[in-house]
């Protein structure tokens, strides 16, 4: 939001449908960048009270993990702090646990390398987020291809449902991201036929 608002010298965060798309697109880069060096977040149309504009930025996986280092230093104390009150060493941890949305940055890998890498073979066990189980990523990868094609209401419509889809995933509640994940995919294909 804070480029936005320096790029065109207004705020939006007052505005929930762009606010949506702007979050749509910012999980988007967030994820992207997990795997690559850098992405372009491009919202071609994106509607700010009466005026549409178009809002292009380009983040580079650095840049961002210089902001995360005060969070991830922050983040390493408590668990030095854990395992020196415990008295267990790496070497006797039966399993790591990363749960959180910072535990799929790349630098969460690299925060305590010597943990990870004594554990790195009793990790197999660890449960999967319900956001990277094959059918949500299936139905958030099919709802955001189709988000790009389409224009007007249908799309400021499909962005908030994938928001919602993307809250209900974080909660992790099994229920509900079912009932969720059928709304997404039933309103992707009704309007893919409305294309």
């Amino acid at each position: 939001m804070a480029r936005f608002e320096a790029q065109y010298g207004k705020g939006i965060r007052d505005d929930r449908r762009a606010c949506a798309r702007l979050k749509v697109a910012a999980e988007s880069a967030r994820h992207t960048l997990s795997e690559q060096a850098s992405t372009t977040v491009y919202l071609p149309g994106l509607a700010v009270g009466r005026s549409i504009v178009p809002f292009k930025t380009e983040l580079r996986g650095d840049a961002l993990e210089a902001s995360w280092a005060p969070l991830m230093a922050r983040l390493r104390k408590p668990i030095e702090v854990a395992m020196g009150d415990a008295r267990v060493t790496a070497g006797k941890l039966d399993a790591i646990l990363l749960v959180g949305g910072a535990t799929r940055m790349p630098r969460a890998g690299s925060l305590t390398p010597e943990l990870l890498e004594a554990a790195r073979a009793r990790m197999a066990g660890l449960k999967l987020h319900p956001r990277d189980s094959l059918p949500n990523a299936t139905a958030l990868a099919r709802a955001e291809a189709l988000f790009v094609e389409l224009t007007g209401d249908l799309r400021l419509r499909l962005a908030d449902e994938i928001a919602v889809f993307r809250a209900v995933l974080e909660q992790q509640r099994t229920g509900e991201i079912a009932e969720a994940r059928a709304t997404l995919n039933g309103l992707t294909q009704a309007f893919k036929t409305q294309r």
